[in-house]
């Protein structure tokens, strides 16, 4: 998940390395690399089977507070954990990876 007020994207550790260091260039254009890869985990996530199928897996990003349940309270709605600023630093970077991989 990402626009968490915190943001703290992780590195997953089954991405392809190519794309990863897509993802830091741009991070690094808008000056957001804090917010990337500062730690890593290896995340059983959809990509997996294709990656070990020899087609492109992504990177995979995900809040790094409480758990999923946590947020379905009443005192605790995703709009709580939730910033726009975040939302614009995660877009920023995606877009420009894209533009990144397209000219690749």
């Amino acid at each position: 998940m990402i626009g968490d007020k915190d943001l703290d994207i992780l590195q997953e550790t089954q991405s392809t390395t190519w794309l990863v260091e897509l993802v830091i260039k741009a991070a690094k254009k808008f000056g957001y690399e804090r917010y990337f890869f500062k730690t890593s985990s290896a995340i059983a996530d959809d990509h997996v089977p294709s990656s070990s199928a020899a087609s492109l897996p992504s990177t995979s990003s995900t809040w790094t507070t409480a758990p999923t349940t946590a947020i379905t309270t009443p005192q605790r709605t995703p709009w709580t954990r939730s910033s726009a600023n975040s939302l614009t630093i995660d877009g920023d970077v995606f877009m420009e990876t894209i533009r990144l991989v397209n000219l690749r």
